[in-house]
């Protein structure tokens, strides 16, 4: 003679509310053991410093842009291009009349810190 499963019993992966329901147990309704959330790691972006960085153009006009030090220069064209509306491909970066900065290195690589002034280059495509 066969015998049937006990819906009751504690093999059963539901639990019994007050009112005789079953109920299932989610992940949520556990309770988290320890300190298991104190020892989630920070995430990167709360640690990193904001700095700011001022664009000047040809015309005199200073556009003050926040950032981090380890943004490249391709993220701060992307930037500059959301605030001031000119396309990232035209844009030519410089330090203090110096060369043109290059889009795969860091503002850390140049040495570019908060309060550093950068200069601004539009190529209009003659």
């Amino acid at each position: 003679m066969q015998t049937s499963p006990v819906i009751g019993s504690s093999i059963s992966k539901h639990r019994r509310t007050a009112a005789g329901n079953h109920k299932r147990r989610t992940s949520a309704s556990r309770k988290p053991v320890g300190n298991a959330y104190q020892n989630k790691p920070i995430s990167k972006t709360t640690t990193q410093a904001i700095i700011i960085v001022h664009i000047n153009n040809r015309l005199g006009c200073r556009t003050a842009i926040q950032c981090s030090p380890l943004d490249t220069i391709r993220t701060l064209k992307m930037i500059v291009s959301c605030q001031l509306g000119i396309k990232p491909e035209a844009m030519l970066l410089k330090r203090q009349g110096q060369r043109a900065l290059k889009d795969g290195l860091t503002l850390e690589d140049y040495e570019i810190g908060d309060g550093s002034s950068v200069d601004l280059e539009v190529d209009m495509g003659d």
